[in-house]
């Protein structure tokens, strides 16, 4: 302890920032929710469509903690975007979010890969919670 202070022991260096890829069509809530993550201490990647959340997702080669989807992301929707993500990267958090009620293949998608939704609109506590619970970074 110096000064009050704690410090790393030599060689101990802070793990870094789980990274986190959020994706949704609403260019405003993209980046509430960017700003909600980074506060709570994540890195946060944005994508407004499906394509680019792929594109990010495959450049970051597996060090992608979880990814927070819309339902209906252009153009084939945030499910075809999660199969794709969950083929390479299996044990992927998952977080769900969409202005419309949870339907039934949803709902399957979310019990098979032990996904969550939230409802929109959401509090930043709701989202934070929602991501806390399905980390794939061993930090639950």
């Amino acid at each position: 302890m110096i000064g009050g202070r704690s410090v790393p022991s030599a060689g101990v260096s802070p793990s870094p920032a789980p990274t986190i890829l959020v994706a949704d069509d609403e260019h405003a809530l993209l980046g509430l929710m960017g700003r909600i993550l980074e506060r709570a201490g994540y890195r946060v990647l944005r994508a407004l469509d499906g394509d680019e959340a792929l594109e990010l997702f495959r450049s970051a080669s597996g060090a992608i903690a979880a990814a927070i989807l819309d339902v209906t992301l252009p153009p084939a929707g945030g499910l075809s975007a999660l199969r794709e993500m969950r083929a390479t990267q299996p044990d992927l958090g998952v977080v769900l979010v969409s202005g419309a009620s949870l339907d039934a293949e949803t709902r399957e998608v979310l019990l098979a890969c032990g996904g969550t939704f939230v409802s929109k609109p959401f509090s930043p506590r709701a989202l934070t919670q929602a991501l806390d619970e399905v980390r794939s970074d061993g930090t639950h």
